[in-house]
């Protein structure tokens, strides 16, 4: 499993990790592209805007996919093109 992370005009997102439930450890890892999509949903809801430019890459710096594909997604735009 290929792991994955945002990055844009203002750096890599980061995430908080519970590591073994007592420290939280900054990550900007995520293991599927699913979980990333899911993270990047619930911080953009309302501020779409901040995180347009995000693009996400995998761990070799290969681009997956851009975060404004996944923001028109969740927003329903995509089923009137």
């Amino acid at each position: 499993m290929e792991k994955c992370y945002w990055n844009g005009k203002q750096g890599v997102l980061y995430h908080t990790d519970l590591s073994n439930g007592e420290l939280d450890v900054v990550d900007p890892f995520f293991d599927s592209v699913e979980a990333a999509e899911s993270y990047l949903e619930r911080e953009a809801s309302g501020r779409q805007s901040l995180y347009e430019d995000m693009v996400l890459y995998d761990s070799d710096g290969n681009k997956i996919e851009e975060a404004v594909e996944v923001l028109t997604d969740q927003a329903g735009f995509s089923d009137y093109l």
